[in-house]
C-alpha cells in the first residue's frame, strides 16, 4: 500500500557449470562506504535464456567448507573458442 515491491525469485533450471576461477576483485564506494566483491567465472552449455539480471546458486563440488551461494550474474558472454557451445557466466559475490 505504501508504493513498496516485493522481489521474488524462481528457478530457471538446474545446470552443471564449469568453475574457471575467480575473475577478479573489485572495490566501489557507495553512499560513503566501501564494499568488496569477488567476481566468479562459470562456463555453460549455451542456452538462450540466461539473462545478466538473473542470479545463480553455486554449491562447490569440493569441500571448500561454505554452503552455496548466491550469486549476481554480472555478464553473459559467449565463450570466445567455442561461441555457439558454451557461455561465461560473470558473476558477482558481495563480501
Amino acid at each position: 500500500t505504501q508504493g513498496g515491491r516485493n522481489v521474488s525469485y524462481s528457478t530457471l533450471a538446474t545446470v552443471w557449470a564449469e568453475y574457471l576461477a575467480p575473475d577478479t576483485g573489485r572495490e566501489t564506494l557507495t553512499a560513503e562506504q566501501i564494499s568488496a566483491q569477488l567476481l566468479h567465472v562459470f562456463r555453460i552449455r549455451h542456452r538462450g535464456d540466461v539473462l545478466s539480471s538473473y542470479r545463480v546458486t553455486w554449491t562447490p563440488s569440493w569441500d571448500t567448507g561454505y554452503a552455496a551461494k548466491t550469486l549476481q550474474i554480472q555478464a553473459v558472454i559467449p565463450d570466445r573458442d567455442r561461441p555457439r557451445q558454451f557461455l561465461l557466466l560473470h558473476c558477482g559475490e558481495a563480501a
